[in-house]
């Protein structure tokens, strides 16, 4: 069986195994015919440390061509070393491995101890095996070779000072963390993407792999990072928990899923742990090329079998148990896991926009992206009421008008002219819409500011990544030009440029939006201060935002700045006046001065929504 293997990897093939059967050379298989002698129904076998010298004295000198020459060179220089200090039964037991090594070190042929043991016996008896492994344990006192754990693999060893398999088991008694914590530490897991919803919505929503086990509070969960739309928890332990809850401390959806094959799990991963360890902490590996050597290669194969007892401790099959949403639910394969992530993502992010462009349609965008970002918000300020915003050629900002604005009817032509709108109803970005205006008209009382909106949007049912927020955000104040105001850090904005919307992506905090309804008994009010107090310059003025409301508020600040510094500072005013004045000098906010300080300083109740009461009834 090894024969054939050792042909085709060091020597010519066809040409060279039968020349082995079938010449005279000395070592070969019909030599060795001629040479034993069968008695009664014993029959030797001809041993791997014949082939392995065979090979030395009859193909030695062919071997320089092939490609496998180094390893075997190694072996066979490894096994010269220790020729003259080995006896006959040592040294035909280290050629032995040292073909087995050549041959494979994964497979059925890798040299385990019982293998080789069974190999250099011709009747195979518990006499003889043992005596065998008697030699395999000198040879492994003598560091001539080494016992790799992980494949169950004997190995001809450089020799070194060094010993692997001691500081590896000093390594495996002292680790004393949990698997949860070197897995997550060594073998940390990758987001999970939910396929088919992502595909479908244009957005990318993926789940956060973590592992558990019973230390952690299920119900304390949360994801670690704000742009994640889901966390899939493997849970590590024997006992299965008791109660699994519906979605994490953040709102998101939390799905469980228990691991098999612990023990082997444990075992895979101390391995791997401390050879990481030895190998970056271990000093002498500085200076020992042959340990360095042998410490790389353990710690390599030691990450593959980490790897496939992973995929084999989760892999989906019927037999794994699993919390969706904190229900037990079955999964037959991967393709059904997948499939599932989207069904949750469908249920819980049910009012997420649906936007085909991945440049704007992100947490993060790049720089190309928020350039042209900006230059899109700047067309959206400076040329609403042209077509395209004036937009020209095929830059990124021009894509970006298309998906958001264009194709989704928010910027169309309606009686020859063009202007912001409501989005068309089949557009996908209706509920974005509603969110924001909902957010920005529900602002009646006092300011909301924009990180609130920018918390809400994100999470479910929305799930809205930034990147596409304050372009809808410009096109509703944008359509509410007249009826919302905004502010930055408290101080009203007349005119909105894109300077303030640069801040507000960096800082939605900062700024602020306030409703000013004047509708109702205000409006009638409204109506009589108007055709007082209008300036028409200021209906000129299209880029001033809540024009309307400025008309009546605007004279009244400039009354009172152009009034003598003495007016504005003396105490011998009567109450009434002074009270106007001070509402007219500290109030900040237009609709807050004309219906509720200006009546209150005149000892009249602040005016409302609400219709005038012979409206009423």
């Amino acid at each position: 069986m090894a024969l054939p293997t050792l042909c085709q990897r060091y020597a010519q093939n066809d040409r060279s195994l039968f020349t082995f059967l079938t010449s005279r050379e000395p070592l070969s298989f019909r030599n060795f015919l001629e040479e034993v002698t069968v008695k009664d129904d014993y029959l030797p076998n001809l041993k791997l440390d014949r082939v392995y010298d065979y090979f030395i004295e009859a193909a030695g000198m062919g071997l320089a061509s092939r490609p496998n020459l180094q390893r075997w060179v190694e072996v066979q220089d490894l096994i010269s070393d220790a020729t003259n200090r080995l006896e006959e039964d040592s040294l035909r037991v280290l050629k032995s491995i040292g073909i087995l090594n050549l041959i494979t070190v994964t497979g059925s042929m890798r040299a385990t101890r019982s293998l080789v043991s069974l190999a250099m016996c011709d009747r195979p008896s518990q006499t003889q095996i043992n005596y065998w492994q008697q030699i395999i344990d000198q040879l492994l006192k003598q560091n001539l070779i080494t016992h790799r754990r992980q494949l169950d693999e004997l190995r001809i060893w450089q020799g070194s000072d060094f010993h692997v398999d001691s500081e590896l088991n000093n390594y495996i008694e002292q680790e004393r963390s949990p698997i949860v914590k070197l897995l997550s530490v060594y073998r940390p897991l990758k987001p999970l993407v939910a396929q088919r919803h992502s595909y479908q919505t244009g957005t990318l929503r993926y789940f956060e792999r973590h592992y558990l086990d019973n230390s952690q509070d299920l119900h304390q969960l949360h994801c670690s990072s704000v742009d994640a739309d889901g966390f899939v928890g493997y849970w590590l332990d024997e006992e299965i928990p008791n109660s699994v809850p519906s979605t994490t401390t953040d709102g998101k959806p939390l799905v469980i899923l228990s691991a098999a094959n612990l023990d082997i799990l444990r075992i895979r991963t101390l391995e791997f742990v401390a050879l990481s360890n030895i190998k970056r902490t271990a000093k002498e590996l500085q200076t020992d090329g042959v340990a360095r050597k042998e410490v790389n290669y353990r710690a390599k194969e030691a990450e593959g079998f980490l790897d496939e007892t992973l995929n084999q401790s989760f892999s989906i099959g019927v037999n794994q148990q699993c919390w969706i949403q904190g229900q037990v639910e079955r999964i037959n394969n991967i393709t059904d896991f997948n499939s599932k992530l989207s069904d949750i993502c469908d249920r819980v992010y049910h009012r997420s926009a649906i936007l085909w462009n991945e440049l704007i349609n992100r947490r993060d965008l790049t720089s190309q992206g928020v350039k042209a970002r900006r230059e899109l918000i700047q067309a959206m300020l400076e040329h609403q009421n042209e077509e395209k915003l004036g937009l020209e050629g095929y830059g990124a900002e021009v894509s970006m008008y298309y998906s958001l604005l264009e194709q989704t009817g928010i910027h169309r032509q309606e009686d020859d002219y063009w202007d912001f709108y409501p989005p068309l109803e089949d557009s996908g970005l209706n509920s974005l819409w509603e969110a924001v205006e909902d957010f920005c008209l529900a602002a009646t009382e006092k300011s909301q500011s924009f990180d609130l909106l920018y918390q809400c949007l994100a999470a479910p049912p929305y799930g809205v990544k930034q990147g596409a927020i304050p372009v809808i955000l410009a096109a509703v104040l944008l359509y509410h030009a007249d009826d919302l105001g905004l502010y930055q850090d408290g101080t009203f904005i007349p005119v909105l440029g894109t300077e303030h919307f640069e801040l507000l992506v960096k800082y939605p905090e900062r700024f602020a939006v306030k409703y000013f309804a004047v509708v109702g008994l205000r409006a009638e009010v409204f109506k009589e201060l108007e055709a007082i107090l209008r300036n028409p310059q200021l209906k000129k003025l299209s880029k001033v935002r809540n024009a309307t409301l400025l008309t009546v508020v605007t004279p009244l600040y400039q009354f009172v700045k152009k009034l003598p510094k003495y007016t504005q500072q003396t105490r011998r005013l009567t109450d009434e006046p002074r009270a106007i004045l001070k509402a007219l000098q500290t109030t900040v906010e237009p609709d807050e001065l004309l219906f509720k300080a200006l009546p209150i300083a005149c000892n009249l109740p602040p005016i409302g929504t609400a219709p005038k009461p012979e409206m009423m009834g």
